[in-house]
């Protein structure tokens, strides 16, 4: 699995390879993987996500109101241990954020025309860094996720974090 950095970010997208019948899928260019999301079962709540950078549990907790992020193998309950959450994504009436460890906060900006969404952004300071947009083909029936990232982010410690997360909320939600 490549980094990022290490790879040409012009045709990145969040797809279902062939043989996963929709238990996983992988953000890669035309050659290179960079990331993965997986599901031990189909509909669970929890997804573990994987980078260059390492493995780490999405878990959905609450209802639908969090989406915590944790390094694999530990096991926090709803609300318990903090210290340990790598970032958590709060769900409120008009606006969603996530705040990371590192003490930095994103907005999250959904892109509807009309009442038909369009995909959804991380903002910092109003500027997306990354994106993802969903589509669909009408002839194969295929989906996939367009994913954009700005330049200045490319080499943010935060930036695999962010496309696991955008991956998941698109996967699990909007399509």
């Amino acid at each position: 699995m490549k980094r990022i950095s290490e790879v040409d970010r012009e045709d990145l997208k969040w797809t279902i390879p062939f043989i996963s019948l929709g238990k996983f899928w992988e953000l890669k260019t035309k050659e290179n993987v960079v990331a993965i999301l997986q599901w031990e079962k189909m509909f669970d709540s929890s997804v573990i996500g994987e980078t260059a950078y390492g493995k780490w549990i999405l878990k959905r907790v609450g209802g639908h109101k969090y989406l915590k992020l944790l390094p694999e193998g530990i096991d926090a309950g709803p609300f318990q241990n903090d210290s340990i959450i790598v970032a958590k994504l709060r769900f409120k009436t008009r606006s969603i954020s996530v705040n990371l460890r590192s003490e930095t906060t994103y907005q999250i900006q959904f892109a509807k025309v009309m009442l038909s969404f369009r995909g959804i952004a991380f903002l910092d300071s109003g500027n997306s860094v990354v994106s993802f947009r969903p589509r669909k083909s009408v002839i194969t029936k295929k989906v996939w996720v367009e994913t954009t990232i700005s330049d200045q982010f490319v080499k943010s410690p935060e930036l695999s974090l962010l496309l696991l997360m955008g991956g998941f909320i698109i996967i699990r939600y909007y399509l």
